[in-house]
């Protein structure tokens, strides 16, 4: 039976994809970092893509234990990547104070945040 707290990080990392849908992200895969911070592949073991995040996909006979999020840019008509999750791989969720919405997944970490708008300004803190 999964953890309580377990559960509630699903739930809130769902939520978290939620509200960035049909934002444009920049989303970074890697596998997850041994004891020492190293990443077992080594480098260049990462994955990056930019573009607007679309709409959770349910695959057909899946249920929402396993979800599908294109990445890509809806004018140009198709997705550029995307990238799924599945609760029975799911280890936990977090939110850093830097914005980044980090999922991991046993064996692949996914983190996630906002592009910043052009002619933002950036936050300076009061």
């Amino acid at each position: 039976m999964p953890e309580p707290d377990l559960d509630a990080q699903w739930h809130d990392a769902l939520a978290g994809l939620t509200e960035l849908a049909l934002t444009r992200v920049t989303v970074v895969a890697m596998p997850p970092p041994n004891n020492s911070g190293l990443v077992r592949a080594g480098f260049g073991a990462m994955l990056s893509v930019t573009g607007t995040l679309g709409r959770m996909i349910e695959p057909e006979g899946r249920g929402r234990d396993v979800l599908q999020f294109p990445v890509g840019d809806p004018d140009g008509g198709g997705a550029g990547g995307g990238f799924g999750i599945s609760r029975p791989a799911f280890r936990g969720f977090t939110r850093t104070g830097s914005g980044w919405l980090a999922i991991e997944l046993d064996g692949l970490h996914i983190m996630l945040r906002p592009v910043a708008t052009a002619g933002a300004e950036p936050d300076q803190g009061s």
